[in-house]
């Protein structure tokens, strides 16, 4: 296990910055960032040091991504591993179907539906949830089944425009079946379905 003594005081600072525990980096010091991934993740360890990257940098996602070169790679980590709900909205006007990830499913639903809402429809409605652990590696398990019934479009926040990327055509049958491939249900209290689900397949 690292040390601080093993760090710089640069590295220690952009840790802390980041708020990364030095118990959540991997010491992989003298091998290559692309090394460690299977013992970084056998040990529940997100973050590995090694090599330097040729920026000189030593600190990497257990994939080997140089975190300091693009801290944008923490977030994803941190997301990919996040236990939470993964839910599923439907828009009756847009007929039209999405997946996401979210601590707050219910909270969410009714953000769905501010400014115009998400994808251009304000009548989004959950019809489903379940937690789950990895919710982040799960919904882009999902995402990854259902590519070809994938669809993006246009719609504000913040008064500004954005692309929404988590929207398939309705097909629900298809939807449903890739959602419970890739959940497994948590404890009744923390896993919901539409007591009409049916009525949100919008393909013949």
């Amino acid at each position: 296990m690292l040390s601080r003594s093993d760090i710089t005081d640069r590295e220690f600072a952009f840790l802390v910055s980041q708020k990364i525990l030095l118990s959540q980096v991997f010491d992989a010091r003298g091998r290559g960032p692309a090394t460690f991934h299977a013992e970084a993740e056998a040990g529940g360890y997100l973050f590995g040091m090694a090599k330097p990257c040729s920026n000189g940098h030593r600190l990497f996602t257990r994939r080997g991504h140089c975190i300091e070169c693009n801290t944008a790679s923490i977030a994803f980590i941190r997301r990919g591993n996040s236990d939470g709900y993964i839910y599923l909205a439907a828009s009756q006007t847009g007929r039209i179907l999405k997946i996401g990830f979210s601590a707050d499913p219910v909270g969410r639903s009714a953000t769905l539906n501010l400014e115009g809402g998400y994808g251009g429809f304000s009548d989004w409605e959950r019809i489903a949830h379940s937690y789950v652990q990895s919710a982040g590696k799960i919904e882009f398990g999902i995402h990854r089944a259902l590519e070809d019934l994938k669809i993006e479009l246009p719609y504000i926040k913040n008064g500004r425009t954005q692309i929404a990327n988590e929207l398939f055509r309705g097909d629900l049958k298809r939807v449903w079946g890739a959602y419970r491939e890739q959940v497994r249900p948590g404890p009744e209290a923390k896993s919901w379905r539409h007591p009409k689900l049916a009525d949100f397949n919008f393909v013949p």
